[in-house]
């Protein structure tokens, strides 16, 4: 695993890059929006590209514990990250 960077680094824009927009960028970004999205998506008229995108109902449990218990979902989180999943 690589060198993880030191905040200082980040907050000042240490890693920021700057490239040219694409329309794939463009779709990506959309489609990362609409499916974290909880409730509500606002966008700029002029954004006509997420007009009649496939939305889905909006979400009214942020995280589903079974039987309550976080240590033990918290110990499955771990096991399937160390193993790629």
């Amino acid at each position: 695993m690589g060198e993880l960077a030191k905040f200082d680094t980040v907050a000042a824009g240490g890693l920021d890059v700057q490239e040219r927009g694409t329309a794939q960028l463009a779709n990506a970004f959309n489609s990362a929006t609409i499916r974290h999205t909880r409730r509500w998506i606002l966008h700029h008229p002029v954004d006509a590209d997420l007009a009649g995108a496939d939305l889905r109902r909006p979400r009214t449990t942020e995280i589903t514990v079974p039987d309550g218990d976080f240590a033990r979902m918290g110990e499955l989180l771990c096991r399937a990250s160390r193993n790629g999943g």
